[in-house]
């Protein structure tokens, strides 16, 4: 299989999963011990505070779009594709160190997992091989 179609598999299978993942969340919450779902339900209860909205506004918004964005150029083998990826993945790296504890169930882990096996592949393949810069490999 040529490196291109890796690539773009990879980044179709990452979207997917990605996408899957927020969506499940809300279904699989249900699924969670009790004491889980109730720490869970005490903080989505809380006010929620002037930094939280302008980290959410002014960070994770706009890293999300070029996170999305990114994946688009990739699938269209566009140089600013990769820059993008690679920044929006240094950037919501960085980002999720300042959210604070999370509770997931384990398949949502699951598919966490495997979209970061995907991320890294993706990453080795734009910054190891010339997919981006090549047409054919």
């Amino acid at each position: 299989m040529h490196l291109i179609k890796v690539l773009r598999l990879l980044v179709v299978f990452e979207f997917i999963l990605t996408v899957t993942a927020v969506i499940l969340n809300f279904s699989f919450e249900e699924k969670l011990p009790v004491d889980l779902k109730t720490w869970i339900d005490v903080q989505a209860e809380l006010p929620i505070t002037n930094n939280e909205i302008i980290t959410f506004f002014l960070l994770a918004a706009p890293l999300l779009l070029i996170y999305f964005s990114s994946m688009i150029g990739l699938l269209l083998l566009k140089p600013w594709g990769k820059y993008l990826y690679i920044f929006s993945m240094i950037s919501l790296s960085v980002l999720s160190l300042f959210l604070g504890p999370t509770v997931e169930h384990a398949i949502l882990t699951l598919f966490g997992d495997i979209t970061s096996i995907c991320t890294g592949g993706i990453l080795v393949l734009i910054l190891f091989t010339p997919v981006i810069t090549k047409k054919s490999v």
